[in-house]
């Protein structure tokens, strides 16, 4: 194995060392890893789903630009019921990676168990510059990432391919009352949220996983929710990892601490300031690739998305490796398992960090080296490219990479997650400069630190604080294990139907999975809800659409969005911003009833409350 962050050899292309972007990991973004759900790999549904392409507006906010481009489009129309005159639609907001048939035709995901019972057209769109749908081309037929495109690559413009699709489709298929429901995890879960918020008229209803509506800078919090979830899962553990990271942050600026460093982790190249051009990017760079591992662990944990997680690659196995480096004695006191090879206290300490770090390569990769690669020029490289061919699996990984580092730079929407929230268990490990740079070092000018904060600030203003988001019709589920439930809203008024979940010990995206032995014990009663919501938006009269112009010719004046709803809340929401989940029950690990106004890093906000870097 040549790096940490790496593409894994299942199609013929060579490991090649990636950086740890935020949100990605093992090179590919979070998401991928949803695809390789539990039994998926068993069934074969393909034969189900009919691949189009939909004929796109390039730029939906310029009077003058009248291109087109061809946005890849799955349909599965196996459970749809033609007879009725009300047809029902579901789509799958795709996101930051390639739409994947899996996530349009298995029955035991939830929503499609729900199409199922409600006889829904299944569809799934997939995102602008993400996958094969790219608004701009190479003249040698490669996909155009250059920055100059990338202005192009915006939520905004992602939401007004939605609306712009919908409205076609109705227009094509002469639908008069078609009752579409919006559903999205993680990324997509944002643009479902947002959809329902900014277009009303098109959907009557949306279930909006995992759905991060914080646009902000720096994104400590992540690293907040993960010192959580490990310290609810076993306060030991927490206190080893925490040590483990607290040495080696004091290792890496002596020459004896290098030299340990250099053996346990065998990093490559090795860590030696007299032979670095920059020594502290050398550092970040590797203090964020141990981090980065942890990251991977804590977002899916006790999820059911495969057979890794559902049989420990999570918060159970983390431990596990952590106390098997510790001797956890029965009064709780720690003894040093020194195995021949280890000659101090810290370096048991370095070595249980290690053993996690390649116990996640080996899961992720299947690669058993225990190399850490350590060259940021290097990878940078193939983040720098402006063009990729989408034909080709790597090429696609490296390009949904860059993407989604332009939504966080240059759109930009932040959420760069470091470990610069106080005196938690990683330290310094991964500072807010070090993303910095690496978007500038990515895109060039103008991606400096005062565009991303000014563009930042922009995404508030447009889209709003979660606090106070607004819509019907909306249920936002949130894992209280999960580092992105930070970023969620919780805002609950029954009244309009807009319901807030935070799900105690599960984890990203847990209820879009198939229900499964072992898991938190509140999805099933979370995935209830969620039934209950969708047969109750069925009930709905579609609005009429008739305020925004279907976008059947380029020639036509772009969609704009809606005025952003305005809903009276009840008198329990309109007494005080804070935000309240709906489920609060009893975490199975702990024992403690989790509350998010108990969780550390501040979920109760004042109405005073600014954007703050």
């Amino acid at each position: 194995m040549k790096g940490f962050l790496v593409v894994a050899l299942c199609f013929g292309f060579a490991y090649a060392a990636l950086l740890p972007l935020a949100g990605f990991y093992n090179g590919k973004p979070l998401r991928r890893f949803m695809d390789t759900i539990y039994g998926a790999n068993t069934v074969n549904c393909a034969a189900d789903v009919v691949q189009h392409n939909f004929t796109q507006i390039v730029d939906h906010f310029s009077d003058s630009d009248n291109r087109t481009w061809n946005q890849r489009l799955l349909v599965n129309d196996v459970y749809f019921n033609y007879t009725t005159d009300s047809p029902v639609i579901f789509i799958q907001i795709g996101g930051e990676d390639t739409a994947s048939i899996v996530w349009t035709c298995w029955t035991n995901l939830t929503y499609i168990s729900l199409a199922v019972q409600h006889g829904a057209l299944v569809l799934q769109l997939e995102h602008r510059f993400f996958g094969y749908s790219y608004p701009l081309w190479t003249e040698d037929g490669l996909a155009d990432m250059s920055t100059e495109a990338l202005k192009l690559l915006t939520s905004q413009q992602a939401l007004a391919d939605l609306a712009n699709f919908i409205m076609s489709f109705n227009e094509q298929h002469k639908l008069v009352n078609p009752r579409w429901v919006v559903f999205g995890g993680s990324y997509p879960g944002s643009l479902c949220a947002w959809f329902r918020a900014q277009y009303p008229n098109l959907s009557v209803g949306g279930i909006c996983s995992s759905a991060p509506l914080w646009a902000k800078v720096d994104f400590y919090e992540y690293a907040q929710v993960m010192e959580y979830a490990i310290e609810d899962y076993s306060p030991v553990c927490k206190e080893g990892i925490k040590k483990g990271f607290a040495i080696a942050e004091e290792y890496i600026y002596t020459d004896e601490g290098r030299q340990a460093l250099n053996t346990i982790f065998n990093i490559d190249p090795p860590l030696e300031p007299n032979n670095s051009t920059n020594y502290e990017l050398d550092v970040h760079n590797f203090m964020a690739t141990l981090f980065s591992s942890f990251q991977g662990i804590i977002q899916y944990t006790f999820d059911g998305r495969n057979n890794d997680t559902i049989n420990g690659y999570g918060l159970t196995g983390l431990c596990e490796n952590v106390l098997g480096d510790l001797n956890i004695t029965a009064n709780g006191t720690v003894e040093f398992n020194f195995n021949g090879t280890i000659n101090s206290t810290d370096h048991v300490y370095l070595q249980l960090i290690a053993d996690v770090v390649f116990w996640s390569l080996k899961v992720e990769s299947g690669d058993p080296d225990r190399i850490l690669e350590n060259n940021y020029t290097d990878s940078l490289s193939y983040l720098t490219r402006t063009t990729y061919n989408v034909n080709n699996d790597y090429d696609r990984d490296v390009s949904a990479g860059r993407g989604w580092m332009w939504l966080s730079c240059g759109m930009a929407l932040g959420w760069l997650q470091t470990t610069e929230g106080g005196e938690g268990m990683f330290g310094t490990a991964v500072p807010l400069n070090y993303y910095l740079k690496m978007c500038y070092d990515i895109f060039g000018n103008p991606i400096n630190t005062t565009y991303i904060t000014t563009k930042v600030a922009e995404s508030v203003d447009y889209f709003k604080n979660p606090w106070n988001y607004t819509a019907t019709n909306v249920v936002l589920p949130n894992g209280a294990y999960d580092p992105w439930s930070a970023l969620g809203s919780y805002v609950t008024n029954n009244a309009s139907h807009q319901i807030s979940v935070l799900i105690p010990a599960a984890a990203h995206c847990s209820d879009m999975y198939p229900s499964r032995d072992g898991e938190p014990k509140a999805l099933n009663a979370t995935r209830t809800l969620i039934a209950r919501e969708v047969a109750y938006y069925l009930t709905q009269t579609p609005q009429s659409s008739t305020s925004q112009t279907p976008l059947y010719s380029t020639s036509q004046a772009p969609v704009a969005p809606t005025a952003q709803m305005s809903v009276t809340p009840t008198a329990a929401t309109s007494a005080s911003p804070t935000q309240t989940p709906l489920i609060e029950t009893t975490t199975p690990n702990s024992g403690n009833t989790h509350s998010l106004l108990l969780v550390t890093f501040a979920f109760v906000i004042s109405p005073i409350v600014t954007f703050l870097l």
